[in-house]
């Protein structure tokens, strides 16, 4: 499988979805408490300053990291799928 395809597995919809957004939501709420803003860009500098990754994004790494090694694995049973 491509990376194309890895592309297109990673942008499907996910029934998590709305946990997600409601976590990252969370975690720009906070970033806004803390810093006294209601600005967006500012929390987003303020995130990248900290090294503040948006749970939305971990999970997307998470799972292209996963379907990358689903792909080369060797287990008969990853291949039936």
């Amino acid at each position: 499988m491509s990376s194309s395809a890895l592309l297109l597995f990673r942008s499907l919809p996910s029934k998590e979805s709305s946990a997600i957004d409601a976590i990252d939501f969370a975690l720009n709420s906070t970033f806004r408490k803390i810093f006294s803003t209601r600005s967006q860009e500012v929390v987003e500098r303020c995130k990248q300053i900290f090294g503040c990754q948006t749970p939305s994004d971990a999970v997307a790494n998470r799972k292209c990291k996963f379907l990358s090694k689903f792909i080369v694995s060797d287990n008969m049973i990853c291949q039936v799928f």
